[in-house]
């Protein structure tokens, strides 16, 4: 895998992919954190050799100023070749206390979807890139629907 470095100062995504160094995946490596774009990010996901480690990597994409992180791990491989992804949407929601009529705070939340194929990933991480996180949570309910 080639190195990605920042060409454009507009950049405001970055990366990083965890690497299992076990098939429990309970010991691994995580990079550096690197600047990406969405082209970018669509070339590693498209070129990643996901069969070359005891388990599969997890790779972690995330706006610095945010508390919104998405990633992604294949999840299997059928006998035809179809791949399904997990793919994790990790955030904080604003909630208020006393039966909503107290003090707001912030409670850490994450959801895991279940995703076939590389296109509907790349489509959620294209909306997750462009800001449209209504569409993107409206994807990824949609993929786990199809799945129940």
């Amino acid at each position: 895998m080639k190195p990605i470095t920042q060409t454009n100062t507009t950049l405001r995504f970055q990366f990083d992919i965890y690497t299992p160094l076990d098939s429990e995946n309970s010991k691994g490596e995580t990079t550096q954190k690197k600047w990406t774009s969405e082209k970018e990010f669509i070339d590693l996901f498209e070129n990643i050799e996901w069969s070359n480690y005891p388990a599969p990597p997890t790779i972690n994409v995330y706006e610095p100023n945010s508390n919104i992180l998405l990633w992604v791990s294949l999840y299997a491989t059928s006998d035809d070749n179809d791949e399904m992804f997990i793919v994790g949407y990790h955030r904080f929601v604003q909630f208020r206390t006393l039966l909503g009529l107290g003090k707001v705070k912030e409670k850490e939340k994450m959801t895991t979807y279940f995703v076939v194929g590389r296109d509907g990933v790349k489509s959620v991480f294209s909306s997750y890139f462009q800001s449209h996180l209504n569409s993107m949570e409206k994807q990824l309910e949609k993929f786990n629907a199809e799945l129940s």
